[in-house]
């Protein structure tokens, strides 16, 4: 077994991987750190077998039994554990549901957080002020220099792809994964504490959101000047949206793109006008001073409401994004939603560089508050009130739950198989990225 300084766990590779790299480099270049890079959805029991680090970072760390959690938590003993906190713009019912969930996340985890507002929210659901660092959002310092000097130009995409340069490219990183939800998957969410009637509700509007949209998109495909550029979510397959444009139109346009390859922040980069629902992608968007705007084919719900939402503005028709792509786009629609983030999540410097900082701070600090008593026990010592009797129901439970049908087991399988595609990565693959960002960030190592 390696003994090892940092082991940094990815969720999605599209998402984290870069900032992941970068960090790797950092830490390795000015702190001596080593660090392993590796994926959570995939990897966590064979490195939990090859390492032993100092240091474990997460992707989220919600409660001690989040979803890939439990394996590292029972097999690493008095570690230090960075909640890397990677979604902090929640709407209402995701925030209640990704409040902090139990005293280990809450009293032995240190929590990295892009401004004051999140570190707010943790404070006030019992997390300690002295185990959070605020400090900004990684993954937006990517669009500015020198880290967006990395991504593809426009004209290579454009001839990777097979799109037309000189036309107008409307970019859609899609938000409605919860339209792709079975009823397990639903069910599952429920049990962990999403509100069950809201749960089914989310569903039916993204559903109902999403087939307008399909078709608001159908028209504009027909004007000759337009490239519509559509992006699943990660945790959506590429066949699946595929398969939902088929089933409401007769055929696709050749100018709609449904594209699950690349990184995000190259097609915010290259694109003329950047369009979803109420996706964050916007806010990445306008640091990067693209024009935005909010599709809202139906109203949005009182609980799927979140305070930026105001910043940008919307869409309620066709016509209205119909006219958004024939006009010159106002140019600064991005202005509010930048100024929002550069005050709430960019306001600490460089926020790669600092992550390495605070792993390096981290690694010096020797009573670290990562004692936790870990054992075959530890859903009692996590959960309180937990019981014999809750644990023999719980078991009854999940035996049950094993005999699931057999088109939830086939819609398991392919969510696993789109895990290993989108989310699987070698340490070449790791190393070859940062010769890549070595070019870049040679000459402009943050002091």
């Amino acid at each position: 077994m390696k003994t090892i300084d940092v082991l940094y766990f990815v969720e999605h590779v599209s998402r984290e991987l870069d900032t992941a790299c970068i960090v790797k480099y950092l830490c390795e270049t000015k702190y001596g750190l080593s660090v392993k890079i590796a994926s959570l959805p995939l990897e966590v029991k064979s490195v939990i077998h090859l390492f032993q680090p100092h240091i474990v970072a997460l992707p989220y760390l919600y409660s001690a039994q989040s979803a890939k959690i439990p394996p590292i938590i029972k097999h690493w003993k008095d570690l230090t554990y960075l909640n890397l906190n990677y979604e902090q713009f929640f709407s209402k019912i995701n925030k209640k549901f990704r409040a902090p969930g139990d005293s280990f996340v809450r009293n032995e985890v240190y929590h990295h957080v892009w401004g004051e507002s999140f570190k707010e929210f943790l404070v006030k659901n019992g997390v300690k002020e002295n185990n959070i660092f605020v400090n900004g959002n990684p993954s937006y310092m990517l669009y500015q220099k020198p880290y967006c000097d990395y991504f593809p130009a426009r004209s290579d995409l454009a001839k990777k792809y097979e799109l037309n340069e000189r036309k107008r490219w409307l970019f859609f990183p899609e938000n409605f994964a919860w339209a792709f939800l079975s009823n397990a998957r639903i069910k599952s969410y429920i049990r962990t504490g999403y509100d069950s009637e809201i749960a089914y509700e989310n569903r039916e509007f993204n559903r109902k959101s999403l087939r307008e949209v399909i078709h608001w998109f159908n028209h504009i495909a027909l004007d000759p000047n337009i490239e519509i550029i559509v992006r699943p979510r990660p945790a959506v397959r590429r066949d699946a949206y595929v398969r939902k444009f088929e089933k409401e139109l007769p055929n696709i346009p050749p100018a709609i793109h449904i594209i699950k390859e690349g990184d995000i922040r190259e097609w915010n980069l290259a694109s003329d006008i950047v369009v979803s629902s109420f996706s964050t992608s916007l806010l990445e968007a306008a640091v990067a001073d693209k024009p935005i705007y909010m599709l809202e084919p139906y109203a949005f719900p009182d609980w799927l409401q979140a305070g930026w939402y105001d910043l940008v503005p919307h869409i309620r028709s066709r016509d209205e994004l119909e006219n958004i792509c024939r006009q010159e786009p106002d140019p600064l629609s991005w202005q509010p939603a930048q100024d929002y983030v550069m005050r709430t999540a960019l306001s600490k410097g460089d926020a790669i560089a600092n992550i390495a900082r605070i792993l390096y701070d981290l690694r010096q600090v020797r009573n670290t508050p990562a004692k936790y008593v870990r054992s075959r026990l530890i859903p009692q010592v996590l959960v309180p009130g937990i019981t014999t009797r809750s644990i023999t129901k719980t078991l009854r439970a999940l035996r049950s739950a094993s005999h699931r049908s057999m088109a939830n087991r086939s819609e398991h399988k392919a969510n696993t198989r789109d895990d290993a595609l989108d989310n699987d990565f070698t340490d070449e693959d790791v190393n070859a990225r940062i010769k890549r960002w070595e070019l870049i960030l040679q000459n402009h190592l943050p002091e």
